[in-house]
């Protein structure tokens, strides 16, 4: 039927005017009398245009001093079909697309006072392609920092290992750097980080790890503003494993040590310790007291050269010592180890005569060099004074209570 015979059918039924169309739902549009959807225009009626992507680059084109941590795209009312962003070299950098395809950002490390050029095509969801693009400029840093870990390696380290990060720099801002620090456990451990100073931090559970944890920390440093243009220089990523629980325990009391593996009292043996007092050396005063509390492994030699020299203790005299001891496990950062004792054997077990160290002897020496190690715990009982948190690793000294705020 041509156009105009279908007017002409229209206008003559009944003798009623035309009504207006209905919409989808039956409703109409009040104001145009208009379907919904449809545009009023003067000679016949057109559909509304299709919408259109709008896509969003960060930074703005044309950015000076861009944090390299800063950059990415997202799209709104379509998906991402293309990013590409590129060196001044032209060399490609990575990136990876969020799920929905709404979102892009940059997986690889951005060089610092580099220029860089992005674009990004994407499509509505009625086909319509859009565009954007943008150059930019990294950041010039004043300085850069680097982050240390302890432990300082992939392996199995004892239940009492705490994490220490230590940056070659001092950072002007503790918040932001604690921040993209990341610890990750497999089960998950309850645990906090603790500023030692503006350098240092650690973190350690509340309680002692569990046995066949899986501990992951990682610093996502690069690109992040530390304070004063303080910039992170690289991420960096530790693994490592918790092994059995090996605790010792050394009472200064009783004179001996019982060791205890997995809950379980393995061994136990005498030892001497600390004789206590103190001697002035110059304008240093030196005591022999071995510090109580938690003491973690943090090292051990087969062989070690002690000297009283070492601490500031005297040359020369009864107090003073040159000499190599063997099977020396390393307990703090001043100098206490538990190790091979040859002398005095008639004392073993009976006085506390040692320097500081815990004197334990032959054979019992070698077995507890054999089984300790890095992260396993001497913890020493009933001494005068107290292990300083920051000898070595004392973490364990500070309450959780305390640690945790």
């Amino acid at each position: 039927m041509s156009d105009r015979s279908r007017r002409g059918v229209l206008g003559a039924i009944a003798g009623v005017a035309a009504l207006p169309l209905l919409g989808a739902c039956g409703s109409d549009d009040k104001k145009s009398g208009k379907p919904e959807g449809v545009k009023a225009e003067s000679g016949g009626t057109t559909p509304t245009p299709i919408s259109e992507a709008t896509i969003t680059i960060s930074p703005a084109d044309g950015a000076k001093d861009v944090s390299p941590g800063s950059v990415s795209v997202k799209v709104e009312r379509g998906t991402l079909e293309s990013v590409v962003l590129t060196n001044e070299d032209g060399k490609q950098i990575k990136g990876e697309l969020s799920g929905d395809r709404t979102g892009w950002t940059v997986t690889e490390p951005l060089g610092y006072q580099r220029a860089y050029t992005l674009k990004a095509s994407a499509l509505s969801s009625g086909g319509k392609k859009a565009e954007a693009s943008s150059s930019f400029t990294t950041i010039k840093p004043n300085n850069q920092t680097l982050p240390y870990f302890t432990p300082t390696g992939p392996g199995t380290y004892g239940v009492g290992q705490p994490i220490v990060v230590r940056f070659d720099e001092r950072i002007p801002d503790r918040k932001k750097a604690q921040a993209a620090l990341v610890v990750t456990t497999s089960p998950e451990t309850v645990g906090a980080w603790r500023w030692f100073n503006d350098q240092e931090l650690h973190w350690r559970p509340q309680e002692y790890w569990r046995s066949g944890t899986k501990v992951t920390v990682t610093a996502k440093i690069h690109g992040v503003d530390l304070g004063n243009g303080l910039f992170g220089q690289e991420d960096k990523s530790l693994s490592f494993d918790i092994g059995p629980s090996k605790i010792a325990i050394a009472d200064s009391e009783k004179h001996w040590m019982q060791v205890f593996i997995d809950g379980v009292m393995t061994k136990e043996f005498p030892a001497n310790l600390g004789k206590g007092g103190t001697r002035q050396v110059g304008n240093t005063t030196i005591d022999y007291w071995t510090r109580t509390g938690p003491h973690v492994v943090t090292m051990k030699d087969r062989e070690v050269r002690m000297t009283s020299a070492s601490y500031g203790g005297p040359s020369t005299g009864p107090d003073s010592y040159d000499s190599k001891i063997g099977y020396a496990v390393r307990i703090s950062g001043a100098g206490e180890y538990v190790h091979l004792r040859t002398w005095d054997l008639g004392q073993m077990g009976k006085t506390n005569d040692s320097h500081g160290c815990v004197n334990v002897g032959p054979g019992n020496a070698e077995w507890f060099y054999d089984h300790f190690g890095p992260g396993d715990i001497v913890d020493v009982k009933h001494g005068p004074r107290v292990l300083d948190p920051q000898d070595g690793l004392g973490d364990w000294v500070i309450p959780w209570s305390q640690w945790a705020n």
